[in-house]
Formats: C-alpha cells, structure tokens, sequence
C-alpha cells in the first residue's frame, strides 16, 4: 500500500513539473507589480489553507519575509551618503535589477459557537478575525517614460491636475526636469494647485536605469465561519465576513536614492474599501481521500469606500477559485500526505498557481503532540517546512527555495518565515 502511494506521489509530481514548464514558457515578461503580488500572496494564502485553523479558540500570528531584504535596505541607506550619491544610486539598483523584495505579517483571532444540526448536516461556526500588511518591492529596468512616472502620483490627486497632467505633451521634457513644473510652464498647470506636488516627481537623467516599484497592501477580515459535515463524505464551509483592504503603489528612483526626491507621498487619503464577502467551499471524502472546490472573497455588497477621495483600491475585486485533492495513507503512528491543487484569480495565468506536495506526520498521545515534515514544488519554489505541535501550541518554519534562477523575468528569492498558533 505504501509503495502505491509513494509510486502516485512520483507520477504527480512528473506531471506537475511538466505543467509548470510549459506554465513557465508562456509566461509573459511584463511586470505589473499588483498582478505579481496577487500572484505571491494567493501562494502565501495556499500554505495557510494547508493549516486551516480547527474549530477552537486560536491565536495565530506569521511572519515572512526573503533572505537579503535587511542586507537590501542597509545598502538604499548607504546610497545618499556616497560621494556621488547619484552613480551610486544607478550601480545600487543595477545590482539589484530583475529582483524582490517582500515582507509579510498576519495576525488572526479566533473562537467557536455553539455547534447544531439542521436537516442532517452537522454546523460548526466560530467568529474569526485577521488582519495583515504585505510589502512587494520589484527591481525592474525599462525605458521609463513620463506616463510611469504620473501613474504613481498619490491616489488622491486633485482631478483638475490629473487631467492636465495626463493631456500635457512631454516630448521636449529632459533628464532630471520636476515633472509637475514642467506642466506648469509648459502646459498650463495652475501654479497654486500645483504647488504640494513640486520638487517631488522628476523624469529621470537615464532612462534605462532600473526602478524599485512598491506596492503595500493592507487588509482586514471579521466575521462567521461556518464549517459543516453532511451524512459521511460531504464537508464545506459557508463564510460571511467583512473584507477591508487599501493599498498603495510608488516608483521609486535613483534621483530618490540620491535624496533629490521624496521617496513616497501617501496623500492625505487612504483608498480603503470594505466589502461584503462570503466564501464557498464543497467537499467530498471517502475514507482515505479527500478533495473539495472552493471559491472565496465572492463580493456581495460594498459596506463604505473612500473612491471619491482616494480613488479604488488596486488590487481589485476579482474572487479567487480553488482546487485541492489529498491522500492519507496511515500506519500505527506515523502517516503521509500527498495533496496537490491549483488556485486562480484574475491578474495572473491559469497556470500559475499549482502545486504539489506531502506531509510526513508523527504525533503520539492520541495525537496531542505530533511532528510534521512539508515538502511542496509550484512553479517558482520548493517548500520545506516542518512544524511542532505540542497540544495548544503550533510552531512552523518555512524555507521556500526557489527552484531556478528566474521566473517570468524575475529572479525568485529565497524566502523564509515563522508561523505561531495557540489553540485552547
């Protein structure tokens, strides 16, 4: 029995590298910031699945982030004190151009209600909290035009300006010249409404030195969480909760290394939006098999935004949709799991988000205390994270190396990070 699971184990596996080479070769080498970070974080959000919280009282709280981020941040701080600030801002981002930087943290709450029964199907709900900011920092060289550079103005830009701005002809504008004066001189710009936003926002010297785009996202989630059981092999959940998220995206230059620059406005306004949300997952198990389709962050109503003063949020709207298949195969103490799935959401390929992988699991005292080893692949990493468990506690490493040196035109980081959970 064992070596049958090993032997579908292996031909998974075969087939998954497979798709994801293909995956790989049709990528497109275009950077959108937001799509990457969907991307990433939908990832980072399939490794929480794998650790669903169970119906209890928790405290969970996980951190993440790539290897070289502090050595990355201590070299941008250097760049201003260099005799010439300026060439040693260029050297800096060449050095570090066709990379990531990323930064994770969550922090979620959890309790349990009153279990019940309605017409055989067995309800477990829980109120369920989360709250998190993720940071996505990507080096990328381009031939870098005016209209990349209006794009990251604050989202709260008087619309009178952006209009002008957008309409304004750039062809006579040169390297190091403030982008916002230039449409002052040159194409009527109001001198006074125009005034907060001067000697922040320059076209660069050389265009083809390499950017750092920056996108923060911060997001919030409360609500029911209802878990369910039907007859013997049907299982789901039905998830209605309020889902707030703003977020903010920047260039940031080697004129803004070099101190000429501020290096972010983040305007009076935050774009925050609170929706309305439900989650559906259907399940199906029979004995040692268990698969389920889920489609989460279906948006039902808009609860309050701030569009008007902040415009929307960048990262969309879209519901994200799952696939999830597993195995267990147990023997006295000790069992193994292979699982495989796929996720997908607007902003990135179909062929993206898959991923397989196995756990190997000892646990002891009717499994109270229990020792799990991950290994998982997608399409950009191996995953390698064992996790403790002692009865209320949960403590996981995760180390994602990534499996080439690039990856639609990005060379992947090594990633690390920590996740703790009390449950009681």
């Amino acid at each position: 029995m064992l070596s049958k699971s090993l032997k579908t184990i292996k031909l998974f596996s075969i087939f998954t590298v497979l798709i994801m080479g293909i995956a790989n070769t049709l990528a497109t080498e275009n950077y959108d910031v937001v799509k990457r970070f969907k991307l990433l974080e939908d990832k980072f959000k399939t490794m929480d699945m794998l650790n669903a919280p169970g119906h209890d009282f928790y405290l969970d709280i996980g951190a993440l982030v790539n290897k070289n981020l502090t050595g990355f941040i201590d070299e941008a701080k250097e760049v201003d004190k260099a005799s010439n600030a300026l060439t040693a801002a260029q050297d800096f981002l060449r050095k570090y151009d066709k990379t990531e930087q990323n930064a994770r943290l969550r922090f979620g709450l959890g309790f349990p209600l009153p279990s019940f029964t309605i017409m055989g199907a067995k309800i477990r709900p829980s109120v369920r909290t989360r709250v998190g900011v993720g940071v996505l920092m990507g080096i990328r060289s381009k031939n870098f035009t005016p209209a990349d550079a209006l794009e990251f103005l604050p989202s709260d830009l008087d619309p009178s300006i952006k209009a002008v701005l957008d309409s304004c002809n750039y062809s006579s504008i040169t390297g190091g010249q403030d982008l916002v004066q230039y449409a002052v001189t040159n194409c009527g710009l109001d001198s006074t409404l125009a005034a907060p936003y001067l000697n922040k926002y320059y076209y660069p010297n050389d265009t083809t030195v390499p950017v750092i785009y920056n996108y923060v996202q911060g997001e919030g989630r409360a609500g029911l969480y209802f878990d369910y059981n039907y007859e013997e092999n049907w299982f789901g959940s039905f998830n209605l909760y309020g889902l707030g998220r703003a977020d903010l995206k920047m260039i940031v230059s080697d004129q803004t290394l070099a101190g000429k620059e501020e290096i972010a406005d983040f305007g009076d306004d935050l774009n925050t939006t609170v929706n309305l949300t439900t989650d559906l997952k259907f399940g199906y198990k029979n004995k040692s098999l268990r698969t389920f389709a889920a489609i989460e962050e279906i948006q039902l109503a808009t609860m309050t935004d701030n569009e008007q003063k902040a415009g929307k949020v960048l990262y969309g709207e879209s519901v994200l949709f799952r696939l999830h298949g597993e195995y267990i195969y147990t023997l006295s103490n000790f069992d193994v799991k292979a699982f495989g799935g796929a996720h997908h959401r607007s902003g990135y390929g179909l062929g993206d988000g898959y991923y397989l992988g196995a756990d190997l699991r000892l646990h002891v005292w009717e499994e109270r205390m229990k020792l799990r080893f991950r290994g998982m692949i997608d399409g950009e990493h191996f995953t390698f994270a064992p996790m403790l468990d002692l009865w209320l506690l949960r403590l996981e490493y995760v180390l994602k190396q990534p499996l080439s040196s690039e990856y639609q035109g990005v060379k992947p980081s090594r990633l690390h990070a920590l996740n703790f959970r009390l449950e009681f």
